[in-house]
């Protein structure tokens, strides 16, 4: 294991922090590998029930180590198992939240973007830096970021390598809450604990629902919606949510 890639947990709240401060948080190819693997092991955890991924020491994550070489793999190799760390985050059915304090670049950014939320500071910065360095965009990017800022957007963004500030990256829809530094990991754990104390089963639901939209034509979308909720009607959350509405109370999810 690369140690490089810290998997702790607050509750509920699984958190995944990317720890290399050296390199702001630059990740080598046996970090994604790690990344993958913990991933995996909160997906088939069901105490787990929100996510936060965030890296160390005032940096998010400035991308892949580009001299890191991941031993005798091709390139095609390293980026075939990239893919599979992009799709694991991606459909994970629990809500994760990228919690970003300074700069998250190329795969750093893109691997912000993966997660349903993205909280910054107002420190954090946020580019597509791959032009820069002779590169085509990767880590899931060519297909995130179009979805939230549009083609053109996306484009201009690749194409210069700029850079945006939380404020710019909020005011583009790729920034959910721009947040002081000063306490920024509690109100980022705050939110994350009441997300782990919702409708785990629901919410992933949704997650799934709204995540293939763009693929869907309505009719499609409405089958999707009739299956998922034919399932979380017989939910023990469902029942809870019944009861809890009829007593005018709070109600107490188990996540099923």
């Amino acid at each position: 294991m690369s140690e490089e890639i810290e998997l702790t947990h607050r509750g509920g709240v699984a958190v995944v922090r990317i720890n290399r401060p050296e390199k702001k948080n630059a990740v080598t190819f046996e970090m994604w590998e790690e990344l993958l693997r913990h991933v995996r092991t909160i997906a088939s955890s069901r105490e787990v029930r929100a996510v936060v991924v965030t890296g160390a020491d005032g940096s998010f994550c400035a991308g892949a180590d580009l001299g890191s070489a991941g031993g005798s793999m091709s390139g095609l190799e390293i980026m075939r198992a990239v893919e599979e760390v992009v799709m694991a985050l991606y459909r994970l059915r629990k809500p994760t939240i990228a919690a970003v304090d300074g700069p998250a670049v190329g795969a750093g950014w893109n691997l912000a973007l993966c997660c349903d939320l993205v909280f910054a500071t107002e420190r954090a910065s946020f580019g597509q830096v791959f032009a820069r360095r002779g590169l085509s965009v990767d880590f899931g990017g060519s297909w995130l970021l179009p979805r939230l800022v549009g083609s053109q957007r996306a484009k201009e963004l690749m194409f210069s390598s700029r850079l945006l500030g939380a404020g710019d990256a909020m005011d583009l829809g790729v920034v959910s809450r721009v947040l002081d530094v000063e306490g920024f990991e509690e109100s980022v754990f705050e939110f994350a604990d009441e997300l782990a104390h919702g409708p785990t089963l629901a919410l992933g639901f949704t997650k799934e629902l709204i995540n293939t939209s763009f693929e869907h034509s309505l009719e499609e979308s409405l089958r999707g919606e009739t299956l998922a909720q034919s399932l979380t009607l017989k939910s023990k959350d469902a029942g809870e949510g019944a009861r809890a509405f009829r007593e005018k109370r709070d109600p107490e999810f188990v996540g099923y």
